[in-house]
Parts: structure tokens; C-alpha cells; sequence
């Protein structure tokens, strides 16, 4: 007996899969309590405009959430391009002709960036890069993101005060 309701309980998980909706039916999970008539908001969450390209096929032109690229050849046209191909074959940092630095949008600079940039600041008789502290690395950083900025336009990218380009009281991707 015990080694038939074990066989008819495995039978029984094997079963249960999936509920499925009814056909010709939405079906919505909601995070909180909805009442019938309430109006319900699709977001698809905090995401960068690459990832929500990528999953749901569009962008969003004031996303809080994207973040800055910086091409290799920026980089190389403010410190030298040897320089960064140098000291990025030395790091084992890519820098192909495709290859970008990610500045996140709390600021956050890729530490491959700042790393490829404190070698190319070493001096031929130093041993240590220089930290991100270094007058150079500072002067190139501060360079490269002026020019970054500028790309963006006459505002440098900072958009108008109500335009959603900031974290803080952005409405989530789709949410608004």
C-alpha cells in the first residue's frame, strides 16, 4: 500500500504544470490588490533603453534609467590613442573598434575606464598607476565627459525640469 501512494503522489506532481488562462483571456498578475474598474498600469520595471530594446522591442526618450556610453575612440582622441591601446592590452581591456565605457546613471564610471586611464598616466620610471586622484587621470576624465556631454546638445543632456531624465521621480519603463 505504502508503495502504491507513493506512485500515485509522483503521478499527481507530474501532472500539475502550468495553470493556464482561459483562451481569448488577458491575464494580469498584479503586485497589489485590484478592485474591478480600477485602472491598472503595465511598467516593465527600472530598465535601460539597450534592455528594453532588446525584450520588448522600443525605447524611451527620457529613460532615468540608460546608461552613458563612451566610445574607445573618445578616449583616444583625449588621452592618445597608443596610450589607451597600450595600457588597455597591458589591463587585458578591450578596446576593439566597437568597444564603449559605461558611465552609470547614479554616476558611476566603469572601472575599466578609470583603469586604463591610470596606466595611461604612468610615467615610464613609475611602478604604480597613478589612483583616480591624479591631477592627469582627473584632467582626461574630466575631458572626456565634457565632450561626452556635449554630444547630448546645447544642455549637455540635463533635459528640462520636467522632462523624466531624472532617477529619482521617474515613472517606471511603459508606467506613464
Amino acid at each position: 500500500n505504502e508503495e502504491e501512494n507513493e506512485e500515485n503522489e509522483e503521478e499527481e506532481e507530474e501532472d500539475v504544470g502550468p495553470i493556464e488562462p482561459p483562451t481569448g483571456s488577458l491575464v494580469i498578475h498584479a503586485c497589489a490588490s485590484a478592485e474591478k474598474g480600477d485602472e491598472l498600469f503595465n511598467t516593465f520595471g527600472q530598465q535601460n533603453n539597450a534592455s528594453l530594446l532588446h525584450k520588448y522591442g522600443f525605447c524611451e526618450l527620457h529613460n532615468a534609467y540608460t546608461n552613458v556610453c563612451v566610445d574607445v575612440a573618445l578616449v583616444e582622441d583625449v588621452v592618445g590613442g597608443t596610450k589607451v591601446r597600450d595600457a588597455a592590452a597591458e589591463l587585458g581591456v578591450d578596446v576593439s573598434d566597437d568597444a564603449y565605457f559605461e558611465i552609470e546613471p547614479d554616476g558611476t564610471i566603469e572601472e575599466a575606464l578609470l583603469a586604463v586611464l591610470g596606466r595611461a598616466h604612468r610615467g615610464e620610471d613609475e611602478e604604480d598607476d597613478p589612483t583616480t586622484e591624479s591631477p592627469d587621470v582627473r584632467a582626461s576624465l574630466r575631458t572626456i565627459l565634457e565632450r561626452r556631454a556635449a554630444m547630448y546638445g546645447e544642455d549637455g543632456g540635463r533635459g528640462s525640469d520636467d522632462d523624466g531624465g531624472s532617477v529619482g521621480d521617474a515613472v517606471p519603463a511603459g508606467g506613464g
